[in-house]
C-alpha cells in the first residue's frame, strides 16, 4: 500500500476541491490539461481530516467552508515530502513548510480515500478497511 502512495512524494498539489460534508480532492503532480482541470493525480479523502503544522491545528473537515477554503490555499505550490498510512488506514501527509495533513476514519460504512491516476487506475482504502485497485475510464469530474 505504502509503495503506490509514494507515487506521489515529491509531486506538488497543484490545486484543491471541497465537496459538501468535508470531502476534500487535492490535484496533485503535472498538469494534464485545464480545461477540465486534471492532473497526474488526484487524492479523495472521504473521511475526517485536519491540516496541521508542528505548532497547532490550522483547519479541520468539519470548519466552517469558508475557512477551508482560506486555509488550505497554503498547501498549493507545496510538494509532498512523505505519506505514511497506519494499520487504520488513516493517511499522514507531509508537505514543504512543513505541513501535515492527517485524515482519521470516522465510520465503518463510507471509503476512507481513493488515489486516481489518469490514466484511470484508482487505489483505496474502503469502509472495511480493506484495500481495493480497480481501472476506470478517466472521469471528467473534479
Amino acid at each position: 500500500m505504502i509503495n503506490i502512495l509514494k507515487q506521489i512524494v515529491n509531486h506538488t498539489c497543484q490545486d484543491f476541491h471541497l465537496l459538501e460534508g468535508g470531502t476534500l480532492i487535492l490535484y496533485i503532480g503535472e498538469v494534464i490539461s485545464s480545461k477540465p482541470f486534471r492532473t497526474a493525480y488526484r487524492l479523495w479523502i472521504d473521511c475526517s481530516w485536519r491540516l496541521q503544522n508542528y505548532e497547532k491545528l490550522l483547519i479541520g473537515s468539519l470548519n466552517d467552508s469558508e475557512l477551508i477554503l482560506d486555509t488550505i490555499q497554503i498547501i498549493v505550490g507545496k510538494k509532498i515530502k512523505k505519506v505514511d498510512v497506519n494499520s487504520f488506514g488513516d493517511l499522514s501527509i507531509e508537505f514543504e513548510g512543513p505541513y501535515h495533513l492527517k485524515t482519521f476514519s470516522y465510520s465503518t460504512q463510507d471509503d476512507i480515500w481513493e488515489l486516481r491516476r489518469a490514466d484511470g487506475y484508482r487505489f483505496g482504502i474502503s469502509s472495511e478497511l480493506k484495500q481495493y485497485e480497480k481501472f476506470e475510464q478517466p472521469d471528467e469530474l473534479f
